[in-house]
């Protein structure tokens, strides 16, 4: 019963009818903001899918025996996300080293190589696989995003209608 008081004054006080609308419209424009930030930046993420980088300046000896390190641009997402690729260009030959990954680095060791010049690492991205598990959860929340406007909306028309109710019920 106070409860429907509650809306009806709502529904007579025009201040309050104002900043409801107002409220409402302010979510509607910080939503669509929302949903273009995230198409933008969810861009330029996707440039870090899948990364090569080449390193060289590796002398050809008759015996690579030294580990090698490199150290990547960005993380890698994991070792099954990253490939290797000793490759030797004066006799075109690849070699593919076993290698442990820490972070951003990749050593292995060089005697496990054929001779290279030249090392080409192909790789997938933390920030893309990130990313990814982002783009899923956004799309279900932007799936649910008009539901919920339409809710709010919904509510606000509801407020109003009972706020149109008569006058005082007969005393009890």
């Amino acid at each position: 019963m106070k409860a429907n008081q509650k809306t009806k004054n709502i529904a007579t006080d025009r201040s309050a009818s104002t900043q409801i609308v107002a409220s409402v419209v302010v979510l509607l424009i910080a939503v669509v903001i929302g949903v273009m930030v995230y198409y933008e930046v969810d861009d330029s993420i996707t440039a870090f899918d899948e990364v090569t980088e080449t390193f060289t300046g590796y002398t050809l000896s008759t015996s690579n025996d030294s580990a090698t390190t490199i150290t990547l641009d960005n993380f890698p997402d994991g070792t099954s996300n990253c490939n290797i690729t000793c490759y030797n260009s004066t006799a075109p030959s690849e070699s593919y080293p076993s290698y442990s990954l820490s972070n951003n680095r990749i050593t292995f060791a060089a005697e496990a190589a054929d001779e290279f010049s030249q090392i080409n690492v192909t790789y997938t991205s933390k920030m893309s696989g990130d990313a990814g598990e982002t783009t899923t959860m956004a799309g279900t929340v932007f799936a649910l995003a008009p539901i919920i406007v339409l809710v709010l909306v919904a509510s606000i028309i509801l407020a109003i209608v009972l706020g149109f109710g008569g006058g005082k019920s007969g005393g009890l």
